[in-house]
């Protein structure tokens, strides 16, 4: 970033002097720090921070929900979470004679196990546009200490303030954002946006880039707000052409009442297109993924069966899912109607009766089930392969196959219904899963496992196997009880609290 010339700044001395914060300005910010709060979930029991209230919901932990009583939605984290951060970015647009003015603002919160920070608005960016929309002029102040990534970082412990001219090598200042807009129907009397509605477009979205409608006028954003289609008017320019319903949005105009009824987004309408069913929880769901993943999801299974199966899944990673199901379609395994259990069984201990006792079991569950699956990598000791062999081969709806790679085996552990295991490692793997494990041995060196309850001892005894086994299956609570247990090897977001803690300690925080 440069200094500024006289002229620029002369014009941010006049922003400063002239142009006052609006009067609804302070309510504005304090609403939406609100929402830099979270909902506690503890032992199925979700508190509100933000005003106490006590709810029940089925979402899972960081997830989103809204709070029945102050009516924000809130990020839902364990009551002894340890460290997050909020970052959102505030807009103001007002206008200096000729020219429009946007102000850039950060809100900005930290959580840690010993403090809370909250930041007043820190003020980093302006963009300056012209009456005519061809010079666009931006600038950032001392706060904005430069850039990584592309990304212009702010410094919440400084409070000096001297305007330079941003250095747009990388890219231009993001204006993306939540719109003050208790004063954009006045600012936009008699000029070309009179019409835009872009007032109640800013009021109904979190976030919208005010910089691209004003440099893009698209008459298509006024029609969306009048429908009431408020988020696709957010990017109303991939809307702007077309006359029929169809042309403009590709699907039939049946769906417009049920696209207004959940206000849909560009992801989401480009899904609806695919999935063609006004089902806005599995849409929701599928919106979070690539439409190309989608259709090679299709080859395998439905797209309802999918979504279905997603949205409960806490970490989900479709290319492994992707290759999972290619997996099963070699083995010729029924994915549309059976339940898989993963199996695994080769430790020394085991090897003779307590083996045998194992595949019996297995056995018999299947004969049971019809709906049960079961894929057994066969370890290549002779002592594993000859019970197994003996005992299974031939058995319906049992597949024994060779030693499967970490990836291969990570992949048909996250889509199973259950894992029974003498393995020590998919003790520990399996919880990260959401899948029950029962461990095929009479003792474990995983106890905290057991005590947390993500996985149960069954031993070596036939009918104490198929039991337990049978359990999991026809009683639906007590499988969730196991599936839903508190993993003890932690919650799968270490990685992202180590990237968030570099990038801190890169900004000097």
């Amino acid at each position: 970033m440069a200094y500024l010339k006289k002229a620029y700044r002369i014009l941010m001395e006049r922003i400063d002097k002239e142009l006052k914060m609006p009067q609804g300005w302070y309510f504005f910010v304090k609403k939406q720090k609100e929402k830099q709060n979270f909902i506690i979930k503890t032992k199925g029991k979700c508190t509100c921070r933000n005003c106490n209230t006590e709810f029940e919901t089925n979402k899972k932990i960081n997830e989103y929900d809204k709070c029945p009583k102050c009516h924000n939605t809130y990020l839902i984290k364990q009551s002894n979470y340890s460290f997050h951060i909020f970052e959102d970015v505030l807009v103001l647009l007002d206008r200096l004679e000729d020219k429009w003015v946007i102000r850039l603002f950060e809100i900005f919160t930290k959580y840690t196990k010993n403090e809370i920070y909250h930041s007043k608005p820190a003020e980093y960016g302006r963009i300056v546009i012209d009456k005519d929309m061809k010079n666009v002029m931006e600038f950032a102040n001392d706060r904005a200490v430069g850039t990584m990534w592309g990304e212009l970082f702010i410094n919440h412990t400084k409070t000096g303030k001297k305007w330079r001219w941003y250095n747009k090598y990388y890219r231009s200042l993001d204006t993306y954002g939540k719109v003050y807009d208790k004063n954009l129907e006045e600012l936009f009397k008699n000029t070309e946006l009179k019409y835009s509605q872009l007032w109640k477009i800013a009021k109904e979205n979190d976030e919208i880039d005010i910089k691209y409608h004003l440099l893009n006028n698209f008459p298509s954003t006024e029609l969306l707000a009048k429908m009431g289609l408020y988020k696709l008017a957010v990017c109303s320019g991939d809307f702007n052409k077309g006359k029929s319903f169809k042309e403009r949005f590709g699907v039939d105009k049946s769906y417009y009442e049920f696209m207004k009824k959940n206000n849909i987004d560009r992801n989401e309408l480009n899904i609806l297109k695919m999935y063609k069913k006004p089902n806005i929880e599995n849409i929701k769901v599928l919106s979070k993924f690539y439409i190309s993943d989608l259709e090679k999801v299709k080859k395998y299974v439905s797209i309802e069966k999918f979504a279905e199966y997603a949205k409960n899944k806490r970490n989900f990673d479709i290319q492994m899912y992707i290759d999972y199901l290619g997996f099963l379609e070699k083995l010729k395994m029924d994915l549309k109607n059976k339940k898989c259990i993963l199996m695994t069984a080769h430790r020394r201990e085991n090897l003779g009766q307590p083996l045998e006792n194992i595949c019996n079991a297995v056995k018999r569950i299947v004969e049971k089930y019809e709906d049960i699956e079961v894929v057994y990598p066969v370890h290549l000791n002779p002592a594993v392969q000859e019970v197994a062999h003996r005992v299974l081969d031939g058995v319906d709806r049992v597949h024994l196959v060779a030693p499967l790679d970490v990836e291969d085996m990570h992949n048909i552990m996250d889509r199973s219904f259950l894992v029974m295991t003498d393995s020590g490692g998919l003790q520990e793997e399996a919880p990260a899963c959401g899948v029950p494990v029962l461990v095929l041995r009479t003792e474990t060196e995983r106890p905290e496992a057991v005590q947390a309850g993500t996985v149960k001892v069954v031993g070596v005894d036939e009918e104490v196997i198929f039991n337990e086994a049978v359990n999991l299956i026809d009683n639906k609570s007590e499988y969730e009880k196991m599936a839903h247990a508190v993993n003890p090897y932690g919650d799968g977001h270490a990685s992202e609290r180590i990237a968030t803690y570099i990038e801190n300690w890169f900004k000097g925080e």
